[in-house]
């Protein structure tokens, strides 16, 4: 196994080791990289990890999380029992995208809280949180060419693993982290981007993530669409950020479709989300209700 993590400075680095060495065998191969000087960004550094890695996993992190009691047979056990029922299963996080339902999974820590969005659909995911991620070697997943900075390296990995035919999956591994990241004018910058990116891809699909959502072409009422829903993503439960977020959508909305529209698109996409939770949960109950009646069984 091989853990990497791009830290923001040189105690940052030395921080993680320390962690790290706590958790994960000494046998465990450690790349760290020192961002003192601005010399690395998120897709470059795993390009390099990738590159670079001799383990059969590799784990790359964020310089924020902390393991608490978690251990690296515990990882390792999570990671055989997905395998075990699905041997395309290549590609891990602790926080993501259900593949069926469209809606978050995970179970986790930040700053204040536990977080248990629970395992919908076994917890294969479409898309997963960059705080943590395990890659399997060898099997040619990597970050997309011509892309760069510090946002959406996670749903990019997702999208390649499942176009080489392989799987996605959150598993319940609850470490913690201490950020819920920035949803700022630099973020949202970085969604534009990385929309042209998934335009470039023709890909004619909604793609959603933790913290917003894309539509991967040209239709200009489906982007507006896409930035609507990316508004009530935030919204409830609010996003520490919600009020500068809030500006950076509302000014890209009210540019591509007018400021009425847009309004009515956010109105209808809270209708809309209601909906289609309260569909999904009626589904899940309606599989597993007998498995929450005291002892699994029928009375």
């Amino acid at each position: 196994m091989t853990v990497c993590c791009l830290c923001r400075d040189e105690q940052a680095a030395g921080n993680m080791s320390d962690r790290i060495r706590r958790s994960f065998p000494t046998a465990t191969e450690l790349l760290i990289l020192d961002n003192s000087v601005g010399e690395w960004d998120c897709y470059g550094a795993i390009r390099h990890f990738l590159k670079e890695a001799q383990g059969d996993l590799i784990v790359v992190i964020h310089d924020d999380i902390e393991f608490g009691d978690l251990s690296a047979s515990l990882l390792l056990e999570r990671i055989r029992e997905v395998s075990s029922k699905d041997q395309a299963a290549s590609l891990f996080g602790v926080a993501g995208i259900s593949i069926k339902e469209q809606r978050g999974i995970g179970h986790f820590y930040d700053a204040s809280s536990e977080q248990n969005w629970g395992f919908h659909g076994g917890g294969q995911a479409s898309s997963l949180d960059e705080c943590f991620l395990v890659i399997k070697n060898g099997q040619g997943i990597n970050v997309s060419d011509g892309l760069e900075g510090y946002h959406f390296y996670g749903t990019d990995l997702c999208l390649n693993t499942m176009r080489l035919g392989l799987s996605c999956y959150v598993i319940d591994y609850p470490l913690i982290h201490k950020s819920a990241g920035s949803l700022n004018e630099n973020f949202f910058a970085a969604r534009d981007r990385f929309e042209e990116h998934l335009l470039n891809q023709c890909l004619d699909r909604f793609v959603r993530t933790t913290c917003t959502v894309f539509y991967g072409a040209q239709n200009r009422r489906k982007r507006c669409w896409a930035l609507a829903l990316s508004y009530v993503l935030i919204e409830s439960p609010r996003h520490r950020d919600f009020d500068l977020a809030r500006r950076c959508i509302l000014k890209r909305g009210f540019d591509r479709c007018g400021r009425l529209l847009f309004c009515l698109m956010i109105l209808f996409a809270r209708l809309t989300n209601r909906c289609s939770r309260l569909l999904s949960d009626a589904t899940w109950w309606r599989q597993n209700w007998r498995k929450r009646l005291p002892g699994g069984k029928v009375p």
